[in-house]
């Protein structure tokens, strides 16, 4: 079976409360084969991953970008994601 990723945005009808829901297996396991990284620092970076995706999600423009790095001092060193709003 293939791994679909995908993110859904819902909004309550009063605009109070906003939903980001994501499945990001795919990704993750594209980076973790990428970059050959251990089962722990593939769960960080995944994490990191998955958060940049839903935060580049709401970026209005089409240049804009973001970038999300965790330096957590481990022998890993920094987790750096970046996004735009398209992924």
């Amino acid at each position: 079976m293939l791994n679909k990723d995908y993110l859904i945005k819902a909004v309550d009808g009063d605009q109070q409360v906003r939903l980001i829901l994501s499945h990001t297996t795919g990704a993750v396991q594209e980076a973790h084969q990428r970059h050959q990284t251990s089962a722990t620092a593939s769960a960080a970076m995944g994490r990191v991953l998955t958060a940049a995706l839903m935060m580049g999600s709401d970026l209005k423009g089409d240049k804009d970008t973001l970038t999300v790095r965790i330096d957590g001092g481990g022998i890993s060193g920094p987790i750096v994601a970046t996004a735009d709003a398209h992924g």
